[in-house]
């Protein structure tokens, strides 16, 4: 646009100079000396104006226009459909095709929670379609990857039974683990993967097997699984801790998670952010969780749950299953 109108601004001034207003005498264009300087301006200004207005790819923006105006449409008219396929389900729910339309139409609109919604229904109803179960898996993550982590690996597992060949899938499950930094569930799979016998090359994997339990080594670690009802109370409050205590010591370890981060599935170990009392921790311990309004630690925490005492030394590893809490 500039280009151009610099170059209207040049045509205009020497129109005026060859008028040469107020003077006897007049400015002929035809001589050469002025003619051939002035065209090869004009010409230059022209091409310039050519190459920066990307005037070559106006059909490319023409298509980029066309598919964006369709994709608007195609918004509105899915906006339309939604109350009309509600309203089909209404009357009959155990449609599965509806369903499965319904969790599309909200996942194009970006709303997750109501399309993970639809398509829990569906695969409640059949899950031996891995696009729909990819789908699910999307959304899921989409709304929250870290609330949502039991649901997502349930997902996965149907998704990887459905084909034990398909190392896609299994790779896209492997991805999710370690994003999650779920550690534990991933050499699970790792394993799983090396012990197929539908998997010809399993070279890959058992490299990144030896390298995680390598990278991985802990005294103990300890896994708790919240149930829903739980998770719901806790987020009431803004920081919540994971303490394994041995009598009245100090806590062997702490760990502490905001309301957003927490999950179904917790684990404790010596790799997490956690305080230790001694290189050598008490045989005895028990899980508490204790709530409070601040990050650090302090007497003025809630107690939320207590686990009955275990033995560190006799189980490295053990999974607590809370789905109950008391309050105090």
């Amino acid at each position: 646009m500039i280009v151009l109108i610099f170059l209207f601004i040049t045509l205009l001034y020497l129109y005026t100079l060859s008028r040469n207003m107020g003077e006897k005498t007049t400015i002929d264009l035809s001589k050469k000396y002025i003619f051939i300087p002035s065209l090869i301006i004009g010409l230059g200004l022209i091409f310039v104006y050519i190459q920066d207005s990307n005037y070559s790819y106006i059909d490319e923006y023409s298509r980029i226009s066309d598919r964006n105006t369709k994709i608007r449409e195609n918004i509105k008219l899915i906006k339309r459909n939604i109350p009309l396929l509600e309203a089909k389900i209404e009357k009959n729910p155990n449609n599965y095709k509806d369903h499965v339309i319904l969790g599309k139409s909200y996942m194009l609109l970006n709303e997750f929670s109501m399309s993970a919604k639809s398509f829990k229904i569906a695969l409640d109803m059949s899950s031996s379609d891995s696009e729909i179960l990819l789908d699910y898996i999307f959304v899921l993550r989409r709304e929250d990857s870290k609330r949502n982590k039991r649901e997502i690996i349930i997902a996965y597992e149907k998704l990887v039974d459905l084909d034990d060949s398909n190392t896609d899938n299994y790779n896209l499950y492997l991805n999710y683990l370690f994003e999650s930094n779920d550690a534990d569930s991933a050499k699970k799979i790792l394993r799983r993967i090396i012990s197929s016998s539908n998997i010809k090359d399993t070279s890959q994997y058992k490299i990144a097997l030896a390298n995680l339990q390598k990278n991985t080594k802990s005294t103990y670690r300890h896994t708790v699984k919240l149930s829903d009802n739980v998770i719901s109370h806790l987020r009431k409050y803004e920081n919540i801790f994971f303490i394994l205590r041995g009598g009245e010591k100090a806590p062997v370890a702490v760990k502490r998670l905001s309301k957003n981060q927490l999950a179904s599935s917790i684990t404790i170990s010596d790799e997490n952010i956690m305080i230790k009392n001694s290189a050598s921790p008490p045989n005895e311990v028990s899980l508490l969780i204790k709530t409070s309004e601040n990050k650090f630690v302090s007497k003025n925490m809630r107690t939320i749950y207590q686990s009955d005492v275990f033995s560190l030394n006799e189980t490295k590893t053990s999974e607590i299953n809370i789905n109950d809490i008391m309050l105090n």
